[in-house]
């Protein structure tokens, strides 16, 4: 999913293959979701775990990624 957006934005990152393929797969499945517009709240009722823990698949992927 990701890498599809990245495919269509023709965004210039040489290293932005690299820079997913260092997520964990919850961390996709995370940023998936905070990608459709989902809250923190509803990204974790939807993957039934605390709130704490969807924050920590969002901080640690936005580090791996340079993003804030």
């Amino acid at each position: 999913m990701i890498e599809s957006f990245l495919d269509h934005q023709n965004i210039a990152r040489p290293d932005a293959a690299h820079l997913l393929s260092t997520l964990t797969d919850r961390e996709r499945e995370v940023l998936g979701l905070v990608g459709r517009g989902m809250s923190n709240a509803e990204i974790s009722d939807h993957l039934v775990v605390s709130e704490a823990t969807t924050k920590t698949h969002i901080s640690r992927a936005m580090a791996k990624l340079a993003a804030r």
